[in-house]
Formats: C-alpha cells, sequence, structure tokens
C-alpha cells in the first residue's frame, strides 16, 4: 500500500516501492478525481499487479489503513478467485480422505 498525504499536484510523480518492484504512481482518487491526499483521509493505492486505482480512504470506505499490500475491491476478487482455483487442484492431486490406500497383495 502506498498513501500520499499533504497537498500533491497531479503532475508530481511517486515511485512506490513493495518488495523488489517500482512502480510510478500518478494521480488523484478514482472516486472524486481529487488528486490531493490529507493525513486524516490519504490516497491510497492498488498493490494488484498492473492497477492503477487510487482512492481516498474515506471515498472508498477504508476503515483502517492497512500497513502492507492493499488490494482495490477489483484486484481482491480476482486474487480471491485465484486462491480457489489454486485450492481446487491441489485438492484434486491429493487423494481423498475416504478413499482407502492401495492394497498390496503379496
Amino acid at each position: 500500500v502506498y498513501l500520499r498525504g499533504g497537498p500533491i499536484s497531479l503532475s508530481e510523480k511517486t515511485l512506490h516501492s513493495y518488495g523488489s518492484s517500482m512502480r510510478e504512481m500518478v494521480g488523484g482518487c478514482c472516486v472524486c478525481s481529487d488528486e490531493r491526499g490529507w493525513a486524516e483521509n490519504p490516497l491510497v493505492y492498488c498493490d494488484g499487479h498492473g492497477c492503477s486505482v487510487a482512492v481516498h480512504q474515506a471515498c472508498y470506505g477504508i476503515v483502517q489503513v492497512p500497513t502492507g499490500p492493499w488490494f482495490c475491491r477489483k484486484c481482491e476478487s480476482q486474487e480471491r478467485a485465484a486462491r480457489v482455483v489454486s485450492t481446487a487442484k491441489l485438492n484434486m492431486t491429493l487423494p481423498s480422505p475416504s478413499s482407502s490406500p492401495p492394497s498390496l497383495d503379496l
């Protein structure tokens, strides 16, 4: 998550660093279009891959600004769907608990 507080112009470019990835963060709130953030209502940027969503905490209804990665609703939904698919694939490769082990006829 990247927070931007204090009046900052739209033309200012800010680098966002999370882990080893760097990306340019430019723009204002996707809800109200105001490019300014304040300490009490910062702009929060989505950490989704390739996502450029920036929103004010109040505009998007973020109760508490996270200290780690934050995902907009679209990216959160995509992340959840990817986890479901991964779990389903894992479950297909594991034997079911009700199946008995193969018999060894010696």
